[in-house]
């Protein structure tokens, strides 16, 4: 496995500029997996937090349900109305059992999320794959050979290139082993590399995909939580670990809670940067590495949220647009601005767009002729 020492890493503090304080109506929940959908999604053609299954704090029990969070149209401008999670209702009666530590992933293109494995006390760990149709509302049930072991607070990710991948996990023992399911003929294999995996269980949304690779950070690797990033890149079909620590780590207390790609759904920006919410001992902080100028951004709260910040339990980060993250904690909801991405200039960035919405909105028809 290639890797790279740390000294070489700039460090530096940006100030969010602004942000919005929301409530919403969640009832308390662990162990889900959510994502952010943008306004593409044939569910709402708005930006959505997309979230399923997990353990219900109260009564400890697992659900399966669907429910989504309508973001506002500008984040910019707080609105009055508290922001209300509504549950999905599938159609049909074949639909994946409740469980804690799914993993899902979002198929842009077809408008589909995809389901793997997850946890369940009566039962044990599951290796099921579903997708569920954005437009239909229908979960389908994917039959594969060659199956990983079942496991549950892995890697899982949906790729453009036809392909499904799996790293790590737990199965009561942490795992190291990667997989790659072909979604046409949905048959498993282990990609061939010349070195070893780390053993990991991520347990938390820390994994990426872009169209060059795989990248995970943080996780748990059976000593301790750690703060290395991991590389699998699909064109040469190997591992690096481009930085082995990161952030400063007891181990224990201190661990990323979740990171994202930014420019992730804009493929016209230019970005090989990632946002990383990490808990500090109960304290939440926001930083963003950036992989090619190695920089690691300290994101400063402002001084008057500082007090109500400190009660905020952060659950997951994402990007809403260039300039703009949300943070989702138990009962609470953050937007604040960070430093804005760089693009591409002029027309490539026009075209890029336009291109974007025109193959996105997948169920919306673009008229491009000019009377």
């Amino acid at each position: 496995m290639k890797k790279e020492n740390n000294t070489n890493i700039h460090t530096t503090e940006e100030p969010i500029r602004w942000y919005h304080h929301y409530k919403h109506n969640l009832q308390p929940t662990e162990n889900f997996h959510s994502l952010l959908l943008g306004s593409e999604n044939v569910l709402t053609h708005s930006p959505i937090l997309f979230m399923f299954g997990g353990t219900e704090t109260n009564s400890r029990s697992h659900n399966n349900k669907i429910v989504i969070l309508e973001l506002p149209s500008n984040p910019r401008f707080k609105v009055e109305e508290g922001l209300v999670w509504k549950e999905i209702i599938p159609n049909g009666a074949d639909q994946p059992c409740a469980r804690e530590y799914p993993c899902i992933s979002y198929d842009k293109q077809h408008q589909l999320i995809y389901l793997y494995g997850g946890h369940v006390n009566t039962i044990g760990h599951l290796d099921d794959l579903w997708t569920f149709d954005l437009q239909t509302k229908v979960w389908t049930n994917i039959v594969t050979k060659g199956n990983p072991c079942k496991r549950c607070g892995c890697s899982a990710v949906y790729s453009s290139r036809g392909k499904f991948y799996v790293y790590g996990g737990y199965c009561g023992t942490y795992l190291n082993d990667f997989h790659e399911l072909d979604l046409e003929t949905r048959e498993w294999t282990q990609p061939k590399y010349s070195h070893k995996v780390p053993t990991l269980t991520v347990i938390t949304p820390n994994t990426y995909i872009s169209e060059n690779g795989i990248t995970i950070f943080g996780g748990y690797d059976s000593t301790g939580y750690i703060t290395a990033l991991h590389d699998f890149n699909f064109n040469t079909r190997e591992w690096s670990t481009p930085v082995s620590e990161l952030l400063k780590t007891n181990g224990y207390s201190s661990y990323s809670r979740s990171i994202c790609l930014r420019g992730a759904n804009k493929p016209y920006l230019t970005s090989e940067s990632f946002l990383i919410l990490y808990g500090d001992n109960d304290v939440f902080k926001i930083y963003e590495y950036d992989k090619n100028e190695r920089m690691l951004i300290n994101y400063t709260i402002p001084e008057e949220l500082e007090r109500q910040y400190t009660t905020f339990h952060g659950k997951v980060v994402y990007e809403l647009n260039d300039d703009t993250i949300v943070l989702l904690g138990s009962d609470e909801l953050y937007f604040m601005a960070v430093r804005r991405i760089n693009s591409t200039k002029d027309f490539d960035y026009f075209f890029g767009n336009l291109r974007e919405r025109r193959s996105a909105f997948s169920d919306i028809f673009f008229d491009m002729n000019c009377e």
